[in-house]
């Protein structure tokens, strides 16, 4: 995500879900500083005045490759490894990977059940933490290729890929910095002070492929880095150099750790007990360089392009995310370090922040009941009513969803997970697949703070949708009041909405931010023909590209 001062190219908004909602007019050129283009990074100053910041942040808007990515909204996530094959949970990396052995591999299956969902991408576990990877390294004997599946022959990767481009769906990969196979298989020769990943955290001049495993028209790259992070390196470049275009990788464990005596650094650290400093020590910057270079147009996400939510309960924030927020380090550097002072996004962290920078939210979450990412016997999965709560407080919050599936032993995804994929898709069909305003006008003041729909009879709704002109205009909506016109009083009147928790208890909703999708439940249906958004706090002028209504 480079910094630029560049106008940001216009992309037009996309109606959400096949919607045919009633988009908003807008001006022909966007409003503000003419000397703050839109952009998805915006340096700020340490004498900026409050307007400044607020200006800036309302000049911050997402890439071309991080709108195209929050208009799938719903993924699908596949875990799937040598821990499928183990009725305990949890390897750590010490499984053989003979144990992995589908008898029935189908990824067309796969496919099918995510189209009949309505999914339009699909993240894979490439590489878990426990280090076994899918596909058949030059760089790892701890793969597929050590497997009895296709008698060493296969390539779950290369099946995968090929089958979701085929069905016209998008692939992510989930490849993850910790590798504890590696972590096991050399504790033995390990010294005081480097129980590291390989033998050494000696840094070196170190290329990447090596010469042998180049692939014709990409680029090759020379790193000044240890030996782990050349190997991560070299497998990185296997797969984004590989496998066709990749929309997404998902980085899990990228976090910074602390080390007692030290200064926070990127790394993971192994479990306590072991001796000396147990930070491996990740090389973010090389890495990044080396995704920017072979798929250019890939959010990373817990990097810089995409952020996690911060639980794996299927829940964003109560009164919806922000995608616009305030960092103490430069893109490409390092993890993402969010500025303190309140949640992320807010007003109050600006002040300790060098860069306000555009990280849509991402909310990952099992569809097991209890909890496992792996397919595991006898395992139920979340009820249709949970899974619906969970849709509307990630993707009706302003975030993206990313449901997971768990392939069984003969490798393909079990009826029962099908069947939910299918039920919540026809639900969310059902409720959000048709405005009830129709083709009704719209009506909106001269500052575009007022957005009313008129309907041509009394119509009876329990749901709002509403949606900002992010790809112009980045996020500006802090606050505002949804009304419905009482035509006997001849008045408006405020609606109240509510939302679920994780435990499925409805609770107050908040009407605050609005960003890429919002949708709110009415505590109670009403019956009218006029419903209205008045917009009651802003990062200057708002631009609500969508006001939809519906019925449950």
């Amino acid at each position: 995500m480079p910094e630029s001062r560049a106008t940001h190219p216009r992309v037009a908004a996309c109606i959400l879900l096949g919607l045919a909602a009633a988009s908003l007019p807008g001006p022909a050129t966007a409003d503000g500083n003419p000397h703050l283009p839109p952009s998805p990074v915006i340096v700020l100053a340490p004498g900026d005045s409050a307007a400044m910041l607020e200006a800036k942040a309302a000049h911050v808007v997402p890439s071309a490759a991080q709108l195209a990515w929050q208009r799938k909204q719903l993924t699908a996530f596949v875990h799937f490894t040598t821990r499928t094959f183990v009725d305990k949970p949890g390897p750590d990396g010490r499984l053989p990977a003979t144990v992995f052995n589908p008898t029935n591999l189908d990824t067309d299956q796969w496919a099918r059940v995510f189209k009949a969902g309505g999914y339009r991408h699909v993240v894979l576990t490439v590489k878990h933490g426990d280090g076994f990877l899918l596909y058949p390294s030059a760089h790892s004997t701890y793969s597929v290729a050590r497997s009895p599946y296709r008698n060493g022959k296969g390539d779950v990767l290369r099946e995968f890929t090929n089958s979701m481009h085929r069905a016209g769906l998008s692939v992510g990969f989930y490849f993850s910095p910790p590798n504890r196979h590696e972590l096991n298989v050399e504790r033995s020769r390990w010294k005081p002070g480097y129980p590291r990943y390989g033998y050494s955290a000696l840094k070196g001049n170190r290329t990447c492929p090596v010469p042998a495993r180049r692939v014709a028209g990409k680029p090759s790259f020379s790193f000044r880095t240890d030996e782990y992070n050349c190997l991560f390196l070299r497998e990185l470049y296997e797969i984004f150099s590989g496998y066709g275009p990749v929309a997404e990788w998902w980085i899990d464990e990228n976090a910074t750790s602390q080390t007692p005596g030290s200064t926070p650094r990127d790394g993971y650290a192994p479990p306590p007990g072991l001796p000396g400093d147990p930070t491996q020590r990740y090389d973010n910057a090389a890495w990044y360089r080396l995704a920017r270079a072979l798929q250019p147009a890939m959010p990373v996400f817990n990097g810089w392009g995409i952020r996690w939510v911060g639980n794996e309960t299927g829940f964003a924030r109560v009164g919806g995310e922000w995608s616009t927020i305030a960092v103490r380090n430069k893109p490409g550097t390092g993890v993402p370090q969010l500025a303190p002072g309140g949640a992320p996004g807010d007003r109050m962290t600006w002040a300790k922040a060098t860069r306000l920078v555009w990280l849509p939210t991402e909310v990952d979450v099992p569809m097991s009941a209890g909890g496992n990412w792996s397919w595991n016997p006898g395992r139920e999965q979340k009820s249709p009513e949970t899974l619906w709560h969970i849709y509307t407080a990630s993707v009706g919050r302003n975030a993206s969803l990313l449901l997971n599936f768990g392939p069984d032993r003969t490798g393909r995804i079990p009826a029962d997970q099908a069947d939910r994929a299918h039920g919540l898709k026809q639900r969310i069909d059902r409720v959000f697949g048709r405005d009830l305003a129709g083709s009704a006008p719209v009506i909106l003041s001269a500052h575009r703070t007022v957005i009313e729909r008129r309907l041509p009879r009394p119509t009876t709704l329990n749901w709002i949708g509403l949606r900002e002109d992010i790809a112009h205009y980045g996020q500006r909506v802090e606050s505002y009041r949804i009304e419905a016109w009482d035509s006997r009083r001849r008045a408006w009147h405020r609606l109240t909405t509510t939302t679920w928790n994780e435990k499925d208890q409805e609770i107050p909703d908040r009407n605050e931010r609005i960003g890429f999708q919002r949708y709110q439940h009415l505590r109670r249906p009403v019956t009218t023909e006029r419903v209205r958004i008045v917009v009651t706090g802003a990062r200057r002028t708002p631009h609500i590209s969508a006001l939809t209504l519906h019925r449950d």
